[in-house]
């Protein structure tokens, strides 16, 4: 190895990573070489701070749709309001110590589990 230059991938005040690059063709980086690192370690934590956030929105819209889910099964089950179901679903939580979202798709686990063992019905 003859020249190296390591870069921190930062977006938005925080570090995502970092980009090593090395040359075994020369003993020193030259000056444009180095800007156009920077310029690529730049589009690279763009891209993987995006690429953080949509799969932060991917996981927070499956979370409130197995949560709604759950919900209209308590509502269903127990003829209650869905303000009410959804508070009972949250102290359940709360007192099981079990994250909301957890014990949500183990419900609709068992509630999916208990249609498909009745005869004749579709799943």
């Amino acid at each position: 190895m003859g020249a190296q230059v390591g870069l921190r991938l930062e977006a938005d005040g925080e570090t995502l990573g970092g980009l090593n690059l090395y040359s075994t063709s020369v003993e020193e980086l030259g000056r444009e070489t180095v800007r156009t690192a920077r310029l690529f370690a730049t589009h690279a934590a763009l891209a993987l701070a995006r690429a953080r956030t949509e799969n932060q929105l991917t996981l927070t819209i499956a979370s409130r749709q197995v949560i709604g889910q759950a919900v209209g099964i308590l509502m269903e089950r127990y003829r209650m309001s869905e303000a009410r179901a959804f508070q009972f679903h949250a102290r359940a939580s709360q007192t099981s110590n079990i994250k909301l979202r957890d014990l949500a798709q183990e419900l609709v686990d068992t509630a999916e589990d208990q249609h498909a063992a009745i005869p004749g019905t579709p799943s």
